[in-house]
């Protein structure tokens, strides 16, 4: 079974519209039976190490679905990314659906 992991920070205003279309995209290949996980970088029982990826960012088995790479400089705060080829600065759904079924 694969793990997925939401990562994202409360107040980020990119994570509701991100979580939905993880949401949309994982119904449609549910025969792949993934395990979703949701965190929050601000709650203080997370991994800090997740902050690095920035909100909202999705992580397939640990890798980033769209191959982004931290930065050192990253490591250490809350910070919104913007995925600048898609609609709105997040991924679609099918964007999503795409790249999971790319990965596995």
């Amino acid at each position: 079974m694969s793990k997925i992991q939401f990562i994202y920070f409360e107040g980020c205003p990119k994570a509701a519209g991100q979580w939905a279309n993880l949401l949309e995209a994982t119904a449609k290949i549910t025969e792949l039976n993934l395990d979703i996980e949701k965190i929050d970088t601000a709650d203080n029982g997370s991994d800090a190490s997740f902050k690095q990826w920035g909100s909202p960012a999705i992580l397939l088995d640990g890798k980033d679905i769209t191959n982004y790479q931290p930065q050192d400089s990253d490591c250490c705060s809350n910070h919104c990314r913007y995925y600048q080829d898609e609609p709105d600065g997040i991924l679609s759904a099918e964007t999503i659906e795409k790249l999971v079924l790319a990965k596995i």
